[in-house]
Formats: structure tokens, C-alpha cells, sequence
């Protein structure tokens, strides 16, 4: 082998690269703290932001008892306009017989309405 000249002794470059290693493991373990750090707080803002917004989102006795009263309200008033209708039908035709349209009806009926 031939000898090539060096610059440094055998040892100094065993300890250049060991510390070089040890600095890389070192920002890889870095690294990988911050990043669970990182993820553990976005998991914690994200689960709190839903358990919020779940819970912001449910009503209280007080709502649930005003919207029931007013879906009551709302159904008794359609029953009774429901009811008025009925009423008003039986006595637009008191003998419930059907009416007739005869030819001379229609053609007269459809020409005035114009």
C-alpha cells in the first residue's frame, strides 16, 4: 500500500465522525419531540374543539319545553284551520249532491273568465 499523507491522526477522525453521529441522533430525537409535541397538541384543541361544540350545541330544559310548546301551538292551529275547512265545505253544499256542469256552463264560465 502506498502511503498517502494525512492531515489528520487515525483517532481525531474516529472522533470526528462518532460526534457526528451522536449530534445527528440528537436532532433526531429533537425532531421527534417537537413533532409529538406538536401532534399531541392539534389531537388536544381538536377533541376539545368537538366536545364543545357538542356540547354548545344541546339544548336546555328550558328550550326543549318553549319548542315543544310552540310545535303544540303550531298543530292545534293547523287542526283547526283543518276543521274551519271542513265546516266551510258542508255548508257550501248543505245536500251534498253533486252539481252539474252542463255544455252551456263550461263554454260560459271559461269565456267571462278571460
Amino acid at each position: 500500500m502506498e502511503n498517502y499523507p494525512g492531515l489528520t491522526e487515525p483517532g481525531v477522525r474516529y472522533f470526528l465522525c462518532e460526534i457526528l453521529k451522536q449530534c445527528r441522533e440528537k436532532k433526531y430525537a429533537l425532531y421527534s419531540r417537537i413533532f409529538n409535541i406538536t401532534i399531541f397538541i392539534l389531537f388536544v384543541l381538536v377533541l376539545g374543539g368537538i366536545l364543545y361544540y357538542r356540547h354548545k350545541g344541546k339544548m336546555t330544559e328550558v328550550e326543549k319545553k318553549r319548542r315543544q310548546k310552540t310545535e303544540e301551538v303550531y298543530m292545534i292551529e293547523k287542526i283547526k284551520s283543518m276543521q274551519q275547512k271542513g265546516v266551510k265545505n258542508q255548508n257550501h253544499i248543505i245536500t251534498d249532491l253533486p252539481k252539474l256542469s252542463s255544455g252551456f256552463d263550461v263554454l260560459h264560465k271559461n269565456f267571462y273568465a278571460v
